[in-house]
């Protein structure tokens, strides 16, 4: 019912692996020193980037860059939320995540469209 071809489903897998590269190396850029903080990353963005892709596989063209859009902004949150855990001050918490994202976003954007 709610199949993903093979094909999209390495594409996800990519992405996540890119996702992670990219906002671990933006923490450590960030000086972000507690352990904790970089398992949580790593499950957060299991969590939300597999999700958010999924949920992006049935969303139409026409429609895809507004969805895409809107779904990053609802994971910076998210990650802010979930980074307060472990950081405990929900503006340093947000700040780490919305650096993330751009970074991350940035980095899969130059490495798709120039290589």
């Amino acid at each position: 019912m709610f199949l993903i071809s093979e094909i999209y489903l390495h594409s996800m897998l990519t992405a996540l692996f890119m996702t992670l590269c990219l906002e671990t190396l933006s923490m450590v850029l960030q000086r972000v020193k507690k352990v904790k903080l970089y398992l949580v990353l790593i499950i957060t963005n299991i969590v939300t980037n597999l999700t958010m892709n999924y949920l992006l596989y049935y969303v139409s063209l026409v429609n895809y860059n507004k969805v895409l859009i809107l779904f990053e902004i609802g994971v910076v949150f998210i990650e802010a939320i979930v980074f307060n855990i472990v950081v405990k001050d929900y503006k340093k918490s947000l700040r780490i995540s919305f650096i993330n994202n751009i970074i991350s976003w940035l980095g899969a954007y130059l490495i798709y469209y120039f290589i």
